[in-house]
């Protein structure tokens, strides 16, 4: 329910509020790019740590202190960096000059970027933990939720000359503080969060495995995110701050369709970790199958809800010159989304199991593909060329994961069901556009939302794709005819 309010907020935030002001949107959501980019990169790769050795230094009644030992590295760590990149800045940016990106952009936002980078970091360690204890309703609400109400009222207030974009950004940093503590206090009362370490817990073997397994997060995580998020800041390096805020935009559209997936994850990655952990591989594959199935389904529905739709959304936009030349941006990559989901929960599964390292040689691979198409893509088709080169990253991405988790355990994710499901999306959405266009923007959501939902639920509930939201529909029917009862 939280992830859905929160979509509610998102999408009225990139239909009315985010056109008003592209410019300021993209330089906040800028600095927040590069801040979710480098605490990976800074952090060594220890945020990783959090959920993979939580079972062994959790197996006894006494933590042993597996959290305060990952915050102590992550600081550390942070110093360093700002340190070397204080004393070797001229050199940075005379490297983003040579590779035609705005040095300007950079030097203006460094110290910004270097704080943000340090609460963000702490954060998401913090996060990740408390997914352990499986609890994400509550840290969803204090970190993402937060965050996407009040981003919006910070791109109002710049828009309406209430504030400068120096002082928000200033405030970006503010806010990520609050919400660090705000996750540490939830963990607190879930009693996971202690100062107290057991240095005799790491042993010589406990420490190498950590730092092997932290070297393969650094890597795999700066490669995920120069290999389906380097887009973003490439756009805002190579292209002005106005297309930065347009493409940001297009993702965040794109982003509605992935949310489940988000929240799926978050959820299925302790579960999946656990039975790699004791070896119960059929319990993975179960995972795998379902995840594919349930995530494509809802997936394609959204994504379809999006497609048919999306000439009268941009109608009802504040710019709607401006959002109408994000319709092969939002396509291609929504398109990417559904792809991904339909995929399932291969990207957790490899990370959490022995072919990690083939997961990590994939991320790299992909990584160095993306920086080139992008650098290729972007001066010659501009958002579009991003989005591009975005989707043919996932699309690898998946399809070598598929073939290597196949061959190496024999699980897949695939059936038959998810090729009906695929034709009858083409046919739902193919009936959809044929409608006929009424004149008034109400109206025509109105049907040809009406037609997708019914078409797509009406077709589960006959075959059956999808136990999960057939017996969910089932469950709140129940409600709904009880309260009219009433």
């Amino acid at each position: 329910m939280v992830t859905y309010l929160t979509m509610l907020v998102g999408a009225a935030s990139s239909i009315l509020i985010y056109p008003l002001a592209f410019e300021d949107y993209g330089e906040l959501r800028f600095v927040l790019a590069m801040a979710m980019f480098l605490y990976p990169l800074i952090s060594l790769g220890v945020a990783g740590l959090a959920v993979k050795f939580f079972p062994e230094f959790n197996e006894g009644e006494e933590d042993q202190g597996l959290l305060p030992t990952l915050l102590l590295c992550f600081s550390l760590c942070t110093g360093l960096f700002g340190g070397l990149i204080y004393f070797n800045l001229s050199v940075v940016l005379k490297f983003f000059e040579v590779i035609n990106f705005n040095p300007k952009l950079f030097s203006d936002n460094a110290l910004i970027i270097w704080l943000l980078t340090f609460c963000v970091g702490f954060s998401e360690i913090i996060k990740r933990y408390t997914t352990n204890f499986g609890r994400v309703v509550v840290p969803e609400i204090i970190s993402s939720t937060n965050l996407k109400i009040i981003l919006p009222v910070m791109v109002i207030g710049i828009y309406l000359n209430y504030v400068s974009i120096d002082s928000m950004k200033w405030f970006l940093v503010g806010l990520y503080a609050v919400i660090t503590i705000g996750l540490a206090r939830y963990l607190y009362y879930l009693n996971g969060f202690t100062l107290r370490v057991q240095t005799s817990f790491f042993t010589r073997d406990r420490v190498f495995r950590m730092s092997g397994y932290s070297l393969y997060g650094l890597l795999g995580s700066v490669g995920s995110v120069l290999a389906f998020q380097i887009d973003s800041i490439m756009v805002a390096g190579m292209e002005t701050g106005y297309a930065a805020g347009q493409y940001f935009n297009a993702l965040n559209m794109a982003s509605f369709i992935s949310a489940p997936q988000l929240a799926i994850s978050v959820v299925a990655g302790p579960i999946i970790s656990a039975a790699v952990f004791h070896g119960r591989w059929g319990e993975v594959a179960d995972i795998y199958r379902q995840s594919s199935l349930n995530l494509c389904l809802v997936g394609l529905l959204v994504y379809l809800l999006l497609v048919v739709n999306l000439d009268d959304i941009f109608l009802i936009s504040t710019n709607t010159a401006a959002m109408s030349s994000l319709y092969w941006p939002v396509i291609i990559l929504g398109g990417a989304k559904v792809l991904d989901m339909s995929s399932g929960m291969n990207r957790e599964i490899m990370g959490y199991s022995h072919l990690y390292v083939i997961n990590l040689g994939i991320v790299l691979l992909l990584a160095v593909l993306n920086i080139i198409s992008n650098y290729i893509l972007i001066p010659i088709f501009g958002l579009t060329g991003a989005a591009i080169a975005t989707f043919g990253s996932l699309l690898l991405a998946n399809l070598m994961r598929f073939v290597f988790l196949w061959a190496k355990e024999g699980i897949q994710p695939f059936t038959w069901s998810h090729l009906e499901l695929l034709l009858a999306a083409v046919t739902c959405g193919g009936a959809a556009f044929i409608l006929p266009d009424t004149g008034y923007w109400p109206v025509n959501i109105f049907l040809r939302s009406s037609l997708v939902v019914l078409f797509i639920l009406y077709a589960n509930y006959l075959r059956g794709w999808s136990e999960f939201i057939n017996n969910f529909l089932v469950k709140y029917l129940k409600i709904g005819r009880g309260l009219i009862k009433k």
